[in-house]
């Protein structure tokens, strides 16, 4: 008697569909290690008083990435170290440029701020849906003499949390849509609630690899409570960008994000109150470094 074809495939079907329908999890190996170039240039433009300033600041930061470990729970350890460090400047106060890979190279005002970050190990635990712990970073960058210690380390933990996004509980297919919100500290001014609206792209190839590709688009609000006393306030901020998380590894191989942000300020002069709106625009980008 020959074997029912169709039945088969009936059976197989629910099969398929569960597997397809699975919510989406970030998967971490043990051991796995990656080298990547973060690159990020900032136009800042700043007009007081009918007189304006202008501002670039291009910064390249190599880091290895490495899953120290991984628990039970599937969380993972991952364990960051800073390789080398450049930046370039173009100021009312003139251009610098330093580079931490040429034993002649002198950082500058803006290099020397930047600079101590070379050799920098800092870690952190990643849950399978995104769930973030940064630990006491703050401590970790005091240590090393990095200035405005606690909000460094509280750019590094968002930066973690935009690019680990937040997975839903739900299945997750391609052109799936889901948000989170992440509010970070920004004295004197209160703090920033950023909401983010991810899109599940699916699977793409990154550096020869297959990676979860994500698209994410960021409202910025500023919160800040009336008796705050805050200078001043966010007009209009809003980011947009792409992340790539290799599926084998869970490292992130590829992102692109780009910031647009304007802020009015009062500050007190001798002839009184006066406005400063500053406008910043960044553009941010992580690749593999080939070895």
């Amino acid at each position: 008697m020959r074997p029912c074809l169709f039945a088969l495939a009936v059976i197989a079907l629910p099969a398929l569909a569960q597997e397809d329908a699975a919510p989406l999890r970030y998967r971490f190996e043990e051991g796995a290690t990656v080298r990547t170039r973060e690159t990020a240039s900032t136009e800042q433009s700043t007009v007081a008083g009918g007189v304006e300033g202008k501002m670039t600041i291009r910064q390249t930061i190599e880091f290895r990435r490495r899953i120290a470990g991984v628990d039970e729970s599937g969380t993972a350890t991952l364990d960051s170290r800073v390789e080398s460090v450049q930046v370039e400047a173009e100021t009312p106060m003139g251009d610098e440029s330093y580079d931490s890979t040429d034993p002649a190279s002198k950082p500058g005002p803006i290099g020397r701020a930047i600079a101590p970050l070379l050799g920098l190990s800092m870690s952190a635990r990643v849950g399978p849906t995104g769930d973030v712990d940064a630990g006491d970073l703050a401590a970790v960058f005091q240590a090393k003499g990095i200035p405005n210690a606690q909000a460094a380390a509280d750019s590094q933990k968002q930066s973690l949390e935009i690019n680990y996004p937040k997975l839903p509980e739900t299945p997750t297919r391609p052109g799936d849509r889901w948000t989170r919100d992440v509010t970070v500290p920004a004295p004197p001014l209160g703090s920033l609630v950023f909401h983010m609206h991810y899109t599940y792209r699916g699977v793409e190839q990154v550096a020869g690899r297959p990676c979860d590709r994500f698209d994410y688009t960021i409202e910025i609000e500023f919160s800040a409570p009336p008796s705050s006393g805050a200078p001043g306030k966010p007009q209009g901020a809003r980011a947009e960008g792409s992340v790539a998380i290799d599926r084998a590894t869970g490292l992130q191989l590829a992102a692109e994000t780009r910031i647009d942000m304007t802020l009015d300020l009062e500050m007190q002069a001798p002839s009184g109150k006066r406005t400063l709106r500053q406008r910043t625009v960044q553009e941010q980008k992580c690749e593999v470094v080939p070895e």
